[in-house]
Parts: structure tokens; C-alpha cells; sequence
């Protein structure tokens, strides 16, 4: 996972492309990069070695769907920031959502609705928050995103028909906790609770492990239930990266993944009827 510090970096190069991809980067264009950076907390060198390194610099593809369009506000705030909206800077901010793998059918709605949100906001200098902005085209991207049910057949392999019979493949343990969880899509469960379903995850465990001792079987269980221990964490990890891996589109991976935070129960943010167990 990437830290604070790399995912800022990656957020800031990205821009920088942008900013330089018809061959020049204009004061203004300049100024707002070296203000944004600052923001995210880069030093002037980190934000220095950028700019006078183009060569190095590469598109580095946003984690989630929400960084993607966060990225996407700050392309727009870069094409507004001299008062001027030019033509081909909104078709980057296009082809930029494209490599955002926002939808075709949508990118137009999505760039037309953020320059003029963040156009008005500057030009009238109001004080409207980022996050208003963001969530509102976060909006129109989720209305017009179609998810794949997914699918447990008989032999406890997963499925996602709707992404071209992709299977997301984990090892028993993992597979186990990923169970456990779509079992508890409405309520989530709390981690330091975990200890509470340890018997519904030896019995899951023991139908899809290859193990054959209950004894290695309960030290496993045990072992992911202990708080002390960063099995848990490693396990969700491990469950997380797998389904990133086997979407073809990674903005929908955050509603297959387990999310929570601490003190909160996780879970996945998947409809109830998307979900199907096959005998």
C-alpha cells in the first residue's frame, strides 16, 4: 500500500504531465503546481526534482475512484488558473479521465460538470469546499457505474460474470476471511470483535482448506483472531490486492474490497443482491 508521502508524489507527477503535455508549462499553470505541491506536503526539492526531470516523470494510475477524481479537480483547477478555459486543455482533462478508467460514455458529463463547477468557485470566489465539488462528480461517475455480481460456485472459486468471468483467486485462508465478511455485508464486523466469529471461520476454513489436522486448522483461526498479532491486517491486505488484481477496471475494486477504520466495523460495500452463493 502506498504511503501518505508517495501517494502525494504520484498525485503531483501526474499533474506536472499534464501540465507539460503540449511542450510548455506557463507561470500561472507553474505557480499553482508549486502551491498544490506545498499543500500535499512536498518539500520544494521533491517538487524541484519533478519539474526539472520530465524524463523521469510517469503516470502513476490513482489508487481508488475517489483519487482519481480528486486528481481530476486539481487538473481542473490547473486549466482554470488563468482565467482562461482552452480547448485542449479539456480535452487532457478527457484523456486523462480516460486513463482514470472513467467510462466513455460518461467523460464528457464528468469534465463539462467539473470545469464549470471549479471555474464558477474561482470566478466568483466563493467558498466552496473541494470536497462539495468532488462528491458531486464522485456522484455522477457511481450513478453511471454498472457493478458485476459476484459469484461463490460449489467449488468455492469467485466469480465477477459481469467483468468477463473473472476470478478472483486466494489462497484458503484469505478466501476464508473474505467469506466471512460477505456473510456480514450489512453490519460489517469489527476487528476487535473478530474473536466472537471464530467459529463460523473454523467452519468455513475447514470447508475450502486442504489442510487435514483440526489442529493446524484451530492454530490458524487462532492466530488470525488474536488482536495481538497482525494476521488480520495481513489477510485483508492480501484479500484486497487480489480482487484489485482481477478487475479489468480498478475503480470498481473499492466495492468488492474490505474498507473500515479503526474503532469501526469493515466491510465490503457490496449490494446484498449482488452477492451469490452457488450450491
Amino acid at each position: 500500500m502506498e504511503t501518505i508521502d508517495t501517494k502525494h508524489r504520484h498525485h503531483f507527477t501526474n499533474l506536472y504531465l499534464m501540465a507539460i503535455a503540449d511542450g510548455h508549462c506557463d507561470d500561472a499553470e507553474l505557480a499553482f503546481l508549486y502551491e498544490l505541491g506545498a499543500r500535499k506536503g512536498l518539500t520544494s526539492e521533491q517538487i524541484g526534482s519533478i519539474i526539472e526531470n520530465p524524463h523521469k516523470a510517469r503516470f502513476i494510475k490513482p489508487d481508488s475512484l475517489f483519487d482519481a477524481i480528486e486528481q481530476l479537480y486539481d487538473l481542473g483547477q490547473m486549466v482554470c488558473a488563468d482565467g482562461k478555459i482552452h480547448p485542449y486543455e479539456v480535452e487532457l482533462c478527457k484523456a486523462f479521465s480516460k486513463k482514470f478508467d472513467i467510462k466513455d460514455d460518461i467523460i464528457d458529463e464528468v469534465v463539462e460538470s467539473l470545469i464549470d463547477e471549479v471555474y464558477a468557485r474561482m470566478k466568483t470566489s466563493k467558498n466552496v469546499r473541494s470536497e462539495i465539488i468532488i462528491n458531486k462528480i464522485l456522484g455522477i461517475v457511481e450513478k453511471n457505474k454498472q457493478l458485476s455480481p459476484l459469484e461463490i460456485n460449489s467449488q468455492n472459486r469467485i466469480f465477477l460474470p459481469g467483468y468477463n468471468n473473472a476470478e478472483v483467486k486466494m489462497t484458503p485462508l484469505p478466501k476464508s476471511v473474505y467469506f466471512l465478511f460477505l456473510k456480514n455485508l450489512s453490519g460489517g464486523i469489527c476487528l476487535k470483535r473478530l474473536s466472537e466469529y471464530k467459529k463460523e471461520l473454523f467452519g468455513i476454513y475447514c470447508r475450502i482448506t486442504n489442510k487435514s489436522e483440526n489442529q493446524d486448522i484451530e492454530e490458524s483461526i487462532n492466530n488470525l483472531v488474536d488482536t495481538r498479532t497482525n494476521s488480520i491486517h495481513e489477510n485483508l491486505s492480501r484479500i484486497n490486492q487480489a480482487i484489485i488484481v482481477s478487475l479489468p477496471h480498478k475503480n470498481n475494486a473499492a466495492s468488492y474490497c474490505i474498507k473500515g477504520s479503526k474503532g469501526e466495523p469493515y466491510k465490503i460495500a457490496l449490494p446484498n443482491h449482488l452477492v451469490r452463493f452457488c450450491s
